[in-house]
């Protein structure tokens, strides 16, 4: 723990700049209506912390990086959420519905079947870039973020609202996912630029270093912004001390963030200590390795034993590479591996984005469409197989692998295929006939003399930018994916998201 120096300032990075007042006194009244607002919701959703979802410790966890869909695809590895609870955390500690994007950092929790019974989705940074700091170099909350174009070094970055890595700029507000290097810089798999400021900034890290001073803590957190902790500020869990080594999630008020002396300041309204895998569970991790030695290594921080036997290939590893690895958690928090699989191995080309689907939003020319909601481009000389009439068309059912770049994704493969029952399938049209008791309406086809489809949503639903109980749903032109009942046809939402 860091200490005051003699003359009463801080001997260490974390402690507030001089001339920062930390008694309560100082926060806005936003900030005290966070407060007010957080303690009602979390009596209200029992006050399950961040990384628990209220459902106890799952049998196995994976975390990783979206690669695809037809199921949520991780790093290359499919997983059935057809009944998965997708959830994103919210800014008050408890969860909401969301959905899984190109480029999320997700974690899944399993069921005793093997089953995804929850996938969690978590940006690790969001506010203001502070700094461009050169080619795809830049700087938020005081962390560096890195955009990677190398699909041997990991997944290639999706930018949402960009171009290129070149359009982000200092005064942009910004959501990025990314997993750590060994420098503590973040490596991002996805960057998406806001429309406008939110309400709450968060970051997502390690606690590198903490200084107490009554009853204010301050720590630093690894590469990243200072953190202001005021008695007020909610913890989560509840009465958890904060200790240098902890993965941590902070959410505090955009409007707080300070940058005194050249550091950033954030003042925390909230601060959630990470859940830790316990002892014998099963976890798969992704990254990039570090201090590789004969039989361990290190990622995100993790140490990690192995036998070289479980490495794929056999010699592939080294520092800087990406790999995933499953294994089972030690005392200590160590993993022993029982699986590593080197991304390199697959080649130059890396690996490639999976998606299957309907295709919607296809354009004359047959050059662009998209798949689940993300749009495809399609090269000169990909020609689609097994279509109807040799091509394209709207609606058909497609298998598609593509090669994700900086800013766009190329097919590299198109294939027509019959919908199989079961599958995730999309429909489109205009909304009509709401029933808002038995979570149902129409879906009238866009095209004249198209059929009808009845549509269910549940729980489990995700509406975005949209709500099913509000008379401005009704006439909305919507896309929705979902699973067809094999008794009625009935199609079972899972997302709902508008096309207007």
């Amino acid at each position: 723990m860091t200490r005051p120096d003699p003359d009463g300032r801080c001997a260490a990075a974390p402690c507030p700049p001089a001339g920062t007042r930390t008694a309560p006194g100082r926060w806005s009244a936003f900030l005290a209506t966070f407060l007010a607002v957080a303690v009602l919701v979390l009596h209200g959703c029992g006050g399950g912390g961040l990384g628990s979802g209220g459902t106890g410790a799952p049998l196995a966890l994976t975390s990783g990086t979206v690669t695809g869909f037809g199921s949520v695809i991780v790093d290359g590895v499919s997983y059935d959420d057809r009944q998965a609870d997708v959830q994103v955390d919210d800014p008050f500690g408890a969860f909401r519905r969301a959905e899984a994007r190109l480029g999320h950092q997700v974690e899944i929790e399993f069921d005793a079947q093997g089953v995804p019974r929850v996938i969690r989705v978590g940006a690790q940074l969001l506010g203001q870039v502070d700094a461009v700091l050169g080619a795809g170099r830049f700087r938020v909350l005081g962390r560096e973020v890195v955009a990677n174009a190398d699909p041997r070094a990991g997944p290639i970055t999706v930018l949402d609202g960009y171009v290129s890595p070149a359009a982000i700029a200092a005064g942009q507000w910004v959501e990025v996912h990314g997993f750590d290097t060994a420098n503590d810089a973040l490596q991002a798999t996805r960057v998406q630029r806001l429309a406008a400021a939110p309400l709450f900034v968060r970051a997502t890290g390690r606690i590198e270093s903490l200084e107490r001073r009554f009853d204010t803590d301050t720590f630093r957190l690894a590469g990243g912004p200072t953190v202001l902790v005021p008695p007020v500020a909610l913890r989560l869990p509840r009465g958890t001390d904060l200790a240098v080594g902890q993965r941590v999630t902070v959410l505090g008020p955009a409007s707080e963030v300070r940058t005194p002396l050249g550091q950033v300041l954030v003042t925390a309204g909230l601060v959630a200590v990470r859940a830790e895998p316990g002892l014998g569970q099963v976890i798969t991790l992704a990254g990039r390795v570090s201090g590789v030695q004969a039989t361990s290594l290190l990622i995100g921080g993790r140490v990690v034993e192995f036998e070289p036997a479980v490495v794929e290939p056999a010699g592939g590893l080294g520092d800087g590479v990406y790999a995933r690895i499953e294994g089972e958690v030690l005392a200590g928090g160590r993993l022993r591996a029982r699986a590593i699989r080197v991304r390199s191995a697959i080649g130059a080309g890396g690996e490639d984005v999976e998606l299957r689907g309907n295709v919607t939003g296809l354009s004359g020319d047959g050059r662009r469409f998209s798949v689940r909601g993300v749009s495809v481009e399609v090269p000169l000389g990909v020609v689609p197989r097994d279509c109807p009439s040799g091509q394209l068309a709207e609606g058909v059912y497609v298998e598609v692998t593509a090669r994700l770049g900086l800013g766009t994704l190329e097919a590299r493969q198109i294939a027509c295929r019959a919908e199989s029952p079961g599958v995730i399938v999309t429909r489109q049209g205009v909304v009509g006939s709401i029933d808002v008791l038995r979570q149902q309406f129409v879906l009238q086809a866009p095209a004249p003399g198209g059929s009808p489809q009845r549509v269910e949503w549940s729980a489990l639903t995700f509406f975005r930018d949209l709500d099913p109980t509000a008379g401005s749903f009704d006439g909305r032109s919507v896309e929705v994916d979902g699973q067809l009942r094999a008794a009625d046809g009935v199609l079972e939402a899972r997302r709902v998201r508008p096309r207007d």
